[in-house]
């Protein structure tokens, strides 16, 4: 008996008839060939006085998302985030997509047709076009790998290597929520969660599950040559402010009581056996931005930010690379910077971040 609509899984279709469908779910997001997907490799044209910017990042079931967390569409939106986010980073502008994607046959339909509606979701807001991909199958786990294509005036990229000594430190938004969304996810019964109002719970989780990459501050830093050097907040601000000032050979201080907090993280701090420097220093996924900034082109950042209505915060200095990474406390003790970031292959459990 043949299965319902409902119960369908992808053996049930077949590669060809799974890659049909996917390209009806993305329709609006994919454009005729050359351009698109239906050929064995897309044709892109890069415009003048511009160069591309491409970036790909793998996800692991078990590893980078858990479905008893999140839905297949919300793993589907964060998937492409994270790329977008490295585009943000850069000062580019995302252009392209390509989507791979391996399942297990058991895979019900129903999954993989919310995963790509949550790929296209964020690919509509951004204005990506999904040029192809590939599918296949996979003996126990779900595996993402994206690539993504983006382009940026010839010269004006940032990168992680031009920070400068006397530079002042940035970020964008606050830092922690999504950390502090993850672990509300994953331990529903604390004893802290039914303390904190529906309201907090469902902004942290909300943080953690549909990030918002910061596309367009990252195209005018660039644009407007404010940053000297740039990143994005994935593995937390511990690791990324590391990785950073090892590319640029500097060191940096920042200042514990100037990291920006939402209230709503606070209100998770003040319930939790979690603190203040591990929430904000250690957690990762916020894919807001960490910039530096030359101070003769801190005024016009202050004034662009303000006109602008963007969120940005100066956390510390840039220093030279002997003083090493330090960080003031709020009482003023001065100590090092602590290395609490994620790491895939240092982790001592390796559990789901999405």
């Amino acid at each position: 008996m043949p299965r319902t609509p409902l119960r369908r899984t992808v053996s049930d279709l077949g590669e060809f008839t799974l890659l049909n469908t996917v390209q009806q779910i993305l329709a609006d997001c994919n454009a005729p060939s050359p351009h698109g997907i239906g050929d064995d490799a897309a044709i892109l044209q890069p415009s003048s006085g511009h160069e591309w910017l491409v970036s790909k990042d793998l996800l692991l079931e078990g590893i980078h998302f858990d479905s008893q967390y999140a839905t297949y569409r919300e793993i589907g939106y964060k998937a492409a985030a994270v790329n977008i986010s490295d585009m943000a980073a850069m000062g580019g502008t995302p252009q392209y997509l390509l989507i791979g994607l391996a399942v297990p046959p058991s895979t019900p339909l129903a999954h993989v047709r919310a995963l790509y509606r949550g790929l296209r979701d964020i690919c509509r807001t951004f204005r990506i076009t999904v040029i192809g991909g590939d599918t296949c199958a996979s003996r126990t786990d779900v595996c993402i790998s994206i690539t993504i294509i983006g382009t940026v005036k010839a010269g004006h990229a940032l990168c992680r290597n031009g920070a400068q000594v006397g530079d002042h430190i940035y970020v964008t938004g606050t830092l922690g929520d999504s950390g502090a969304g993850l672990r509300l996810l994953q331990d529903r019964t604390s004893r802290y969660t039914g303390q904190l109002p529906k309201s907090v719970v469902r902004f942290l989780i909300q943080r953690h599950l549909h990030p918002t990459p910061q596309v367009h501050l990252g195209q005018i830093l660039a644009k407007r040559r404010l940053a000297t050097a740039a990143i994005d907040l994935s593995d937390g601000l511990s690791g990324d402010l590391r990785h950073l000032c090892q590319a640029s050979h500097v060191g940096a201080d920042i200042e514990m009581s100037n990291i920006p907090i939402s209230s709503q993280c606070a209100a998770y701090i003040s319930y939790s056996h979690d603190s203040r420097m591990k929430i904000s220093l250690a957690s990762g996924e916020d894919y807001q931005l960490l910039f530096t900034v030359s101070p003769n082109n801190q005024q016009r950042l202050k004034h662009m930010a303000t006109r602008l209505g963007y969120m940005i915060t100066r956390i510390g200095t840039i220093q030279p690379s002997k003083q090493g990474l330090h960080i003031q406390l709020a009482d003023g003790a001065r100590q090092a910077l602590p290395q609490q970031s994620y790491d895939h292959f240092r982790s001592s459990s390796v559990q789901a971040r999405l």
